[in-house]
């Protein structure tokens, strides 16, 4: 912190934040079906999966907070 100080003009105010990120969704489970023994029934299952990406940082010394919450991350993710 003190190296980054030394840059900056006497009295500029700095701010500390601490980030984090998850990603949080669903992925279906196994798909059950009674059968007779020694047969290997057909079972279709739900492929589709959904998930989200979560953002958030809080200024340790001035309490704000910001938050974001996102589909789709990367270069190629809409604005």
């Amino acid at each position: 912190m003190t190296d980054l100080a030394k840059g900056l003009p006497e009295g500029t105010p700095v701010e500390i934040w601490f980030q984090d990120e998850a990603r949080v969704g669903q992925k279906n489970g196994l798909v059950y079906q009674w059968a007779r023994r020694g047969t290997r029934p057909r079972q279709p299952k739900d492929q589709r999966t959904a998930w989200a990406y979560i953002f958030g940082a809080v200024c340790v010394y001035g309490g704000d907070k910001l938050g974001h919450v996102a589909a789709v991350i990367g270069a190629a993710a809409p604005e």
